[in-house]
């Protein structure tokens, strides 16, 4: 049966009425009510895997602490539309209690309802000291392997998203390099430990950190050494933690030591990681901490206890002087 003249405009006036309702709705999901609301930035370093291939463990910061007052971090955000909202942002915490603000004082604000993408890294770095995101020439030596200066080489790394609905932006930072123990004991002969200089030989210790991926590359440069010496004290154990780049290879590393005027060396390699057929190597957000026993005439270095950062594993080394 046909319909009537009637039927039809009414039909007609409730389809328009559909589109148009339709079209408000999607320009009300575009725009914030009541305004642009501001993000709320905090962060958390940590959920460091325990292992190759698996999850679990907290992760803190080199320096022991999850944040000190003022670190400074650097924060980009991106629409969803890919226009950039924040370019290396230089953003503070205070009360080193992981709640960032910006360093000038400034606020962010979420002007409609589309998702932001955050990526931040640590330590922060001015955006003309950079090279399209990366820092260059970082090198890894004893002179940042103090408590005082490791932070500024443990660099750090994470993402978020945020939007006028979810504006909390939860940023959980994650360990980029790796991280190698040396935990000095006495052995048979030695009732304690005197001042110690070790050398270690081999190890890329050059690198740069990419801010916006948060890859830390290593340079290998061959014969580089570090030397680094530890106060003993009749001390019953002395631990040397390294912050260094992720880094693989066969190549025969060397740890040279001298205490109470005697030297002792070894070689050795990194460990192999069964997760990737393996492959010698130093993963990133690992430490790898390794016992190093300090004998009369000869020393001895095997795998030890996990570290905060998570275990790395490590192979056995023995050695004599």
């Amino acid at each position: 049966m046909m319909k009537s003249i009637k039927e039809i405009r009414v039909i007609a006036a409730t389809a328009a009425a559909v589109l148009l309702l339709a079209g408000c709705e999607k320009e009300s999901n575009n725009t914030v009510e009541n305004g642009p609301v501001a993000a709320r930035i905090n962060s958390v370093i940590g959920a460091m895997t325990s292992g190759p291939g698996s999850s679990g463990g907290s992760g803190t910061r080199a320096a022991g602490t999850a944040w000190t007052a003022d670190d400074a971090i650097g924060i980009t955000a991106t629409h969803a539309d890919g226009t950039k909202l924040l370019d290396n942002a230089h953003y503070l915490t205070p009360g080193g209690d992981g709640e960032f603000t910006a360093a000038d004082g400034s606020v962010f604000y979420f002007t409609d309802n589309a998702e932001v993408g955050f990526t931040a890294y640590y330590p922060w770095t001015a955006t003309e000291e950079l090279e399209s995101g990366i820092i260059q020439d970082v090198r890894t030596d004893a002179t940042y392997q103090t408590p005082e200066k490791q932070p500024e080489i443990d660099f750090l790394f994470a993402t978020a998203k945020g939007s006028a609905a979810s504006p909390d932006v939860r940023l959980q930072f994650r360990h980029c390099m790796s991280r190698v123990v040396l935990r000095f004991l006495p052995g048979e002969g030695i009732a304690a430990l005197d001042d110690i200089e070790y050398t270690l030989g081999d190890m890329a210790l050059d690198g740069t950190f990419n801010t916006l991926t948060g890859e830390a590359k290593a340079i290998y440069y061959a014969g580089i050494t570090t030397s680094i010496s530890l106060p003993g004290n009749g001390a019953a154990e002395l631990s040397s933690p390294l912050i260094l780049y992720p880094q693989q290879g066969d190549t025969q590393r060397t740890l040279t030591l001298i205490m109470r005027g005697t030297r002792y060396a070894a070689t050795f390699q990194l460990p192999q990681n069964p997760q990737n057929n393996n492959v010698r190597e130093l993963l990133a957000g690992h430490s790898y901490t390794y016992n190093v026993k300090i004998n009369n005439t000869t020393m001895t270095i095997s795998q030890a206890t996990i570290s905060d950062w998570g275990d790395g594993g490590s192979g056995d080394i023995n050695s004599t002087n």
